[in-house]
């Protein structure tokens, strides 16, 4: 039948887009799956078995799948996570996965055993994890009507001395990444593109062999963070 068929086809296409997207955010809520696909195969078979359709099965039908997808992107928007408070504890509960701009603006979070949703923005704490990723409070800029200036919470690619971080930028009409290294707590410098050659060699001097590496374009702004990785590794070797 061609509507059971039709239903087939977008049960097929759901789940791959459901399966990439939890790969994408990096969890693995197996429960919400099989929980939206085992109603959408049952609505499947019924069709399937049945030779009387009315037509508003159909309807009812794309109503349920509606629904059941809805439920499944309201169990996944909080995953599993913690946040590190300005006293350095952490607290482990549920974070609210949003878009990378709000994800660098605050988290909302809830403590575990507690369904309360807190939000903290930066600075408020120190950082969060969430997805297998973590954000650092930092400061992107200077205002002079805050005490610490402009803060972000920036996602922290790496650990080491050098640490390569990534930050949402929304201040034009559209969004933008821009990437910061730090070193062992100096100073956030933006990553220069445009004169990066110039600009790495001149960061990594200290590490003469990799600085050649740069300097003859073995590694380029592609390889940043190979880049960041051999001289922590470099840096570490050295104590």
């Amino acid at each position: 039948m061609k509507f059971v068929s039709l239903a087939n086809k977008f049960y097929s296409k759901l789940s791959l887009s459901l399966s990439r997207s939890l790969s994408l955010n990096q969890n693995r809520n197996l429960a919400a799956i099989f929980l939206c696909e085992l109603n959408l195969k049952f609505m499947s078979l019924t069709l399937a078995t049945n030779s009387n359709i009315d037509m508003k099965i159909p309807l009812l039908f794309t109503v349920l799948m509606a629904f059941c997808c809805a439920s499944v992107f309201a169990q996944i928007n909080f995953l599993d996570g913690y946040i590190i408070s300005n006293k350095g504890d952490t607290i482990y509960g549920k974070i609210k996965y949003m878009t990378p701009a709000l994800r660098s603006s605050k988290v909302i979070f809830m403590k575990s055993g507690d369904s309360e949703k807190l939000t903290y923005k930066p600075f408020q704490i120190k950082g969060y994890y969430v997805a297998e990723t973590t954000y650092d409070s930092k400061i992107y800029d200077i205002d002079l009507s805050l005490p610490y200036g402009y803060g972000a919470f920036m996602e922290r690619r790496n650990n080491g001395i050098v640490k390569l971080y990534y930050y949402w930028n929304t201040d034009k009409e559209r969004g933008f990444t821009q990437t910061f290294i730090e070193n062992d707590g100096d100073y956030l410098l933006e990553v220069d593109y445009v004169g990066f050659k110039q600009q790495m060699t001149r960061y990594f001097e200290d590490f003469p062999k990799l600085q050649s590496k740069i300097k003859q374009g073995t590694y380029k702004k592609k390889d940043l963070e190979q880049i960041v990785m051999e001289y922590n590794e470099w840096k570490e070797s050295e104590w």
